[in-house]
């Protein structure tokens, strides 16, 4: 299938621009950020490719939630919420173009550039624990968790979950050569040893054991259940060997009382919510309060749900879900036409775990994090146009 090329005004194709954003995921901290929307910025200055956005209609969700991201912040003085929520409207509209262009090729193209980034966090996240180790003035790293070129661990944890869903897919597909996926797995794993994420941990277990439960994969399925069982028996048995397990019960009731206030502020902005950090502005106020608990101030609301409806209020909130709903309209597409079973189950996959990972945590949000996971999705788009153009 041939890729488009690029045409007047834009210098750069298809395949140059998504090969490019997927790059941006393994930059390092915020230069990652800027990249990407210096990306998404030319594709809306471009005639063809802001043309390829708006004739999409999972875009027109992008219509309402656009002042709803951008205009309430302002009234609670949340400024930098209104620039994040103005940042992330923009990057659904690379996932709209990037649902609208992508082929077969550069979906393994893009699979590949993420399996070769994450070698290179895992590289800088070994570097890091380096030098943790022979530094002990970083008393603030004490527990020395590795966040790679991620902004912190838990985002790298999920990073590693996406990439490694990736390797199962492409190996069950045999898309990919053998040694060189089971290498970057292994990669992978260490990774996720360094960055210490408990939910990344989970996230992974689902997600993996989804793809082979989903691909009919019955070996799979049972040595992964016996080994996933085995490991978690050695932890009963010996729990060092998961240092963080033992921070499980303070972190869960540390999300308690943020879900607790979180439901206070939701009741008093249910409608349009307070914008993007919502959390994070208004939970000062709160300490000392007598709310019957104590504050914890931090970024957000650790969870999907509660966090959409007090950043977006329920007009917000509706208008994710729909435009979720038109991103995966193809995958859904694709398992009716029964187009591809692995990039199928990669896309299913990934998502169960992000959901599960979202009941505590919200680290999709995050820019890098979220491209990888729009690049997952978009699989079962570039396999139902290669089906359809048969």
């Amino acid at each position: 299938m041939k890729v488009q090329k690029s045409s007047n005004p834009c210098r750069f194709g298809d395949l140059e621009i998504i090969s490019a954003m997927a790059v941006t995921g393994f930059l390092p901290g915020f230069l990652s950020v800027a990249a990407q929307y210096a990306i998404v910025f030319y594709l809306l200055f471009c005639r063809r490719t802001r043309k390829i956005v708006f004739s999409s209609k999972t875009a027109l969700w992008l219509i309402p939630l656009t002042p709803v991201a951008i205009i309430p912040p302002f009234f609670y003085e949340n400024y930098l919420g209104a620039v994040v929520g103005a940042g992330l409207v923009l990057l659904l509209f690379f996932a709209v173009y990037l649902l609208k262009t992508i082929t077969v090729e550069i979906f393994e193209k893009v699979c590949d550039i993420c399996c070769a980034g994450s070698v290179f966090a895992a590289a800088v996240a070994v570097v890091e624990r380096i030098v943790y180790v022979i530094n002990p003035s970083l008393d603030e790293f004490k527990d020395m968790r590795c966040a790679g070129v991620f902004f912190n661990p838990n985002l790298y944890g999920t990073a590693v979950v996406f990439v490694i869903l990736i390797c199962l897919y492409k190996l069950i597909s045999g898309r990919g050569h053998k040694k060189s996926l089971f290498l970057c797995i292994g990669v992978n794993l260490i990774s996720m040893a360094l960055c210490g994420s408990l939910l990344g941990i989970g996230e992974l277990i689902i997600g993996a054991l989804f793809i082979f439960i989903f691909n009919r994969n019955k070996i799979a399925v049972a040595l992964f259940s016996v080994g996933s069982a085995a490991g978690i028996g050695a932890v009963c048995f010996y729990p060092r060997l998961l240092p963080r397990i033992f921070e499980a019960s303070n972190s869960f009731n540390l999300r308690y009382r943020v879900w607790q206030l979180s439901l206070i502020l939701i009741k008093e902005t249910p409608i349009f919510g307070r914008g993007f950090l919502a959390y994070m502005v208004e939970s000062p106020k709160y300490v000392g309060a007598d709310l019957g608990f104590k504050v914890w101030v931090t970024t957000c609301a650790h969870s999907l749900l509660l966090d959409s409806l007090l950043c977006l209020g329920i007009v917000g909130t509706v208008c994710v879900i729909g435009f979720a709903a038109g991103l995966y309209a193809p995958v859904f597409k694709a398992r009716i036409k029964k187009c591809d079973r692995a990039v199928t189950s990669l896309a299913l996959a990934a998502t169960v775990g992000v959901l599960a990972h979202g009941i505590f945590d919200e680290t999709i949000t995050w820019p890098a994090v979220a491209v990888i996971f729009f690049f997952i999705l978009a699989g079962s788009a570039a396999y139902l146009k290669e089906k359809i153009n048969m």
